[in-house]
């Protein structure tokens, strides 16, 4: 059936006035003198056009909007309040003549008011007209019905702020409430939103009013003066607009200006849009120009379908005040910037769908990562979703925040009897949220970390519950009604687990940003100017993933240009902060304010994770200390056998659980290591700094890792793995040189300690470096270690020449045992002027020590008579003293079986060699760095005897044990390779033997580039395999690279080297290089 309706009276003053009565349709603009007048027009009116009343809701049949609804049009500068709407070819009025079709149960009214731009002054009036407008509306509406209609404006150009200027008055006027209550929404058409910049809102202005006239009539600087208000109106209107459904129309052309001749675009799209995210509709009407933007040509328009949709949804949408908007009870507007954390949000969805049981779910995690982000964001969907729905906002940080929360919620449920001094307000809340009638609620109960407010023990602290009754504990103010949920954020794990029934499935942990989203996040915030020629992933890296973090340096960049012009960039930023850790620490304490973060709590990370230190060190004092000690060691797989300080292991399990539930670590490995994030890190030192408190905890880290540290890491590689894990810790300790601290008087003894600690520590470092053959990091620690001690103990203290003796043995393992030998000769020098105690013979134990390295240094040098002398005399003196270790006895018994085999007493040396392999296994097993020495010289003496067999089986197993033990390219490892090469070439098998060596080669480079004797001497053995098979000139290159590291590290040519370069004459004769033969 065709649709019918009576034409509408088309009226300015009174309904019962017959010369505003229009029941046709004009047949061109401003043909009727009265359609043009000032006022509020009403155009149709469904009470006077309809037989029966309608039903209010939407007819899925026809899709047509039955509610009753006032819909109101505005018109701009020049505009009028009937031409405005009317299509100039068609003369179709589309608000009178098209809109009534669909919006049968309406009034629709347009309102006519001095649009002009004063020619004398060019200055503005149209906002002298906002109350006007509010008091014909509200004259319109006096009856009950009347007043239950929703009201929908449609604003042209800047009639759009005309409406912005009404609402804004009627949110602060009690006799305008009913209007903005009403309101649902409102259709800006072309209207400019530059609110936040009086000049290009002025400059936009008077573009409109010169579109409307011949002649420029606009004083500019005027306008900008005119237009200051207007900057205030876009901004009231902003927190307005958050309970508006807002559908904006921007126009795609440009538009004439007559008197200039030529076309620009007046109301461009960024000017045009509020940026409301979700909440904006924003399309473009097409073929469109300033003016035509709001004129159809008929009912069949594109163009206008759109209009005739838009306005359609904002009527049915939910009344704006009353259910919908009002509903929403959050101090913070959407953020435009949020971005990802999608499955996050549809599980909140998900866990609180508000079915028939009370339900509740936490977001926990370090601060600084987004927790209240997402929650407004959630609840921002959930308002869009479930418009009915009470949401409200609950500050969980304190008592007086929480009280104060309460109080604002009662406020805005219009509660009777808030005011009353006598009323506690928080129980007037509880009561009304546990009534049923009063409809589906969630609350989000935002950074509810202090255990102690909500589940208070006997022992806590007053002053942490400030404004509460001693017996008070918060969660009884959080009902667990059917009907109402509950999203708490905490940064403290055991705090939200508690407030969600310690079920660990309403718990959801945020962690840093993934990398894909953190990009996004950063090129929302930052123009292409600022990111040109950075390395984004760079620069997220830098701040950790921590979304505060970034949009806090984002903030920096945006604060610091030095004129809009030259914008800071990325670039100069990830200078200043790489400059030192200082620069870093300025930068992430900078304080920048965010409109959506609580106003009571810090912008800046640094001190946002400060919060968290402070709290933890008045609830736990042990978590404290384990807190602060951690902030002195490498940030990254912290043993736990690092971590007790209390004998009580329960306690130390509590307190790390209080670091892990604040997410200040994380475990790793099954829980027996941990790691802090680099940036908390940072925060904790800065803490600790000013707290005064970094010496202390440095020198009760060196003593934790002093007894600690294994004693026998040297020779057992069962320990290995366990020095390996404490290296970086020693090393983040050692790195600060706390020893140059000036000392209080009172920190004597502490510091005393620091010395017998440190030295030790770094001995014991030097060892283990030792053994995995990085003899130049294990000198650093073993001088080191002499210094202090030489500085503290003096240079002849026994302990300091102990040490000095380490610096030697590893000098010489570095293949400078001429340098070695030296220092040997003047410890030797020092002890023979002491006297030993009688009582004590632990210097002549070191003398015995020392004299068997130094052996060793002129055994190296090819000094082999006073070596073996030196080696008889050791062997002699540790035989006589039953106190020896057997380990030293076993050194003094192999170098014994090698002098012996280099006299040519092979028989007796492998008697002695073999009884010591026998006596190493059973004691220490066959997988140690002493048995395999042992048996590595065991296979050598093989050798000499010509049991190849033997000798090359030994050598191989020797060569499997320390695969397992040793690291690839370890001095030990191409040792042993050098001896099955050795054996191979006995055995002819040149080609193999080359294989061995240039693999041992290969991977000796690997491990370490420094230049050693030991490769030099491979690569001489390498140089013999491949004469033998006829590359000589491979061989000459092997040869002089062998003689150029020898001469590099040896003051004078010893044996060794004169072989070699014997072997490099017969290589450049074999290869028919005479003449550089005969040179050399």
């Amino acid at each position: 059936m065709p649709f019918s309706w009576r034409k509408p009276r088309f009226t300015t003053k009174s309904r019962d006035d017959p010369k505003h009565d229009e029941a046709s349709r004009p047949a061109a603009s401003g043909s009727a003198a009265n359609k043009n007048e000032l006022g509020l027009h009403i155009l149709y009116d469904s009470t006077e056009a309809n037989e029966q009343p309608l039903p209010s809701h939407l007819s899925p049949e026809t899709d047509t909007c039955y509610e009753e609804v006032d819909i109101i049009a505005i018109h701009g500068l020049g505009g009028k309040p009937f031409d405005t709407w009317t299509h100039p070819k068609t003369q179709n009025m589309w608000l009178r003549d098209l809109l009534p079709s669909t919006m049968k149960n309406s009034r629709i009214m347009t309102y006519g008011y001095d649009a002009g731009v004063h020619k004398n002054k060019g200055t503005l009036r149209i906002l002298d007209n906002a109350e006007n407008l509010l008091f014909s509306i509200m004259n319109t509406r006096k009856t009950d019905q009347n007043r239950s209609r929703a009201i929908v404006f449609v604003g042209h150009s800047m009639g759009g702020i005309v409406v912005k200027k009404a609402l804004v008055m009627a949110s602060e006027e009690q006799r305008y409430k009913n209007i903005v209550e009403s309101t649902r929404g409102v259709m800006f058409m072309g209207t400019p939103h530059d609110g936040a910049d009086a000049a290009k809102l002025a400059l936009t202005i008077a573009n409109i009013a010169n579109s409307v006239t011949s002649i420029n009539t606009v004083n500019l600087k005027l306008l900008q003066r005119d237009s200051e208000p207007l900057t205030e109106i876009a901004r009231s209107f902003g927190f307005l607009a958050q309970r508006l459904k807002i559908v904006t129309i921007v126009e795609s052309n440009t538009t004439r200006i007559p008197y200039m001749r030529s076309q620009i675009m007046i109301v461009p799209q960024p000017s045009a849009r509020m940026n409301l995210g979700d909440r904006e509709i924003v399309f473009s009407i097409m073929d469109a120009d300033h003016h035509l933007i709001c004129k159809f040509t008929g009912g069949d328009s594109p163009e206008y379908r759109k209009v005739q949709n838009a306005i359609e949804d904002l009527a049915t949408s939910r009344n704006a005040s009353e259910d919908h908007l009002l509903r929403l009870q959050i101090p913070f507007a959407p953020d435009p910037d949020f971005v990802g954390r999608e499955p996050m949000l549809r599980e909140l969805h998900q866990k609180l769908s508000l079915s028939n049981t009370h339900s509740r779910h936490a977001l926990y995690g370090l601060g600084g990562l987004g927790k209240s982000s997402i929650a407004i964001e959630y609840a921002s969907q959930l308002n869009r979703l479930q418009p009915s729905t009470w949401i409200f906002w609950v500050h969980g940080a304190n008592s007086r925040r929480f009280k104060q929360s309460y109080r604002e919620i009662a406020n805005g449920l219009e509660l009777p009897g808030r005011d009353n001094p006598k009323v506690n307000v928080v129980e007037l809340v509880v009561q009304w949220l546990r009534n049923e009638k009063n409809g589906k609620w969630v609350m989000i109960l935002d950074n509810a970390d202090n255990e102690n407010l909500y589940f208070p023990k006997i022992d806590c602290n007053p002053q942490e519950r400030e404004g509460m009754e001693p017996a008070e504990a918060l969660s009884a103010f959080l009902p667990q009604s059917r009907h109402g949920c509950i999203l708490v954020t905490s940064r403290d794990r055991l705090t939200a687990m508690e407030l969600v029934f310690n079920r660990s499935r309403n718990m959801t942990i945020i962690e840093p940003m993934d990398e894909e989203t953190a990009q996004i996040l950063v090129r929302k915030r930052l123009s292409a100017e600022q990111m040109e020629g950075a390395n984004l992933i760079t620069f997220i890296e830098m701040l950790g993933h921590i979304p505060l973090a970034i949009t806090q340096a984002c903030a920096y960049l945006e604060h610091s240009a030095f004129d809009e012009s030259t914008p800071m960039t990325i670039a100069e930023y990830e200078a200043l902060f790489l400059e030192t850790k200082s620069s870093q620490l300025y930068l992430l304490k900078m304080d920048i304010s965010d409109a959506r973060r609580d106003t009571e709590l810090p912008s800046s990370v640094v001190t946002t994770w400060q919060i968290s230190f402070e709290q933890i060190k008045r609830e736990n004092s042990l978590a404290a200390d384990l807190l602060s000690l951690i902030g002195v060691l490498d940030r990254q797989g912290i043993p736990k056998s690092l971590l007790s300080l209390d004998d009580n292991s329960a306690k130390t399990r509590e307190a790390l659980s209080r670091l892990l539930a604040f997410c200040l670590i994380k475990a790793e490995k099954g829980n027996e290591s941990f790691e802090m994030h680099h940036l908390v890190q940072l925060s904790l030192r800065a803490w600790l700094e000013d707290r005064s408190e970094t010496t202390k905890w440095i020198c009760k880290g060196i003593e934790i890792l002093y007894k600690a540290f294994p004693k026998d890491a040297f020779f057992a590689p069962s320990n290995w793995l366990q020095c390996s894990q404490y290296l970086p810790h020693t090393h983040a300790l050692l790195l600060i040189n706390i020893l140059t601290t000036k000392i209080e008087e009172r920190d004597i003894d502490m510091m005393a300690k620091a010395v017998f600690h440190t030295t030790r520590l770094l001995n014991y470092v030097g060892c283990y470096l030792d053994t995995q053959g990085l003899f130049e990091d294990a000198l650093c620690q073993h001088r080191r270690s002499y210094e202090i001690m030489a500085k503290y103990y003096g240079p002849e203290n026994e302990d300091t020449l102990s040490q000095y003796s380490n610096v030697a043995q590893t000098l010489a393992e570095q293949g400078k045992s001429a340098e070695a030998e030296v220092i040997q000769r003047e410890i030797l020098r020092i002890l023979s002027n002491k006297v030993p105690d009688a009582q004590d013979d632990g210097l002549h134990s070191l003398s015995v020590l020392v004299h068997a390295n130094l052996a060793r240094s002129l055994h190296r040098q090819g000094k082999s008579a006073e070596a073996h002398s030196i080696d008889d005399y050791v062997l002699k003196e540790r035989k006589a003293r039953p106190g020896v270790e057997d380990r030293d006895l076993w050194i003094s018994m192999n170098a014994a079986a090698q002098n012996l085999a280099t006299d040519g007493q092979l028989e007796e040396a492998e008697a002695i060699s073999r009884d010591v392999v026998a006596k190493q296994t059973a004691s220490l097993g066959s997988g140690n760095t002493f048995s395999l020495e042992s048996r590595r010289g065991l296979a050598s003496i093989l050798v000499l005897r010509k049991d190849l067999k033997e000798a090359e089986g030994e050598i191989r197993n020797v060569l499997d044990m320390e695969g397992n033990i040793l690291p690839e390219g370890h001095p030990e490892r191409m040792r042993s390779a050098k001896i099955l090469a050795s054996i191979l070439c006995e055995k002819m098998q040149f080609a193999d033997a080359e294989d061995i060596l240039r693999d041992a080669q290969r991977r000796g480079v690997e491990f370490s580039t420094e230049p050693t004797l030991l490769m030099a001497n491979l690569e001489a053995d390498l140089a013999g395999t491949v004469l033998q098979q006829g590359k000589y000139n491979e061989a000459i290159k092997l040869y002089r690279a062998s003689l150029s590291v020898r001469d590099q590290l040896l003051p004078t040519r010893d044996l060794t080297t004169y072989d070699i370069t014997a072997n490099l004459a017969t290589a450049l004769g074999l290869a028919g290089r005479i003449t550089e033969q005969q040179d050399m």
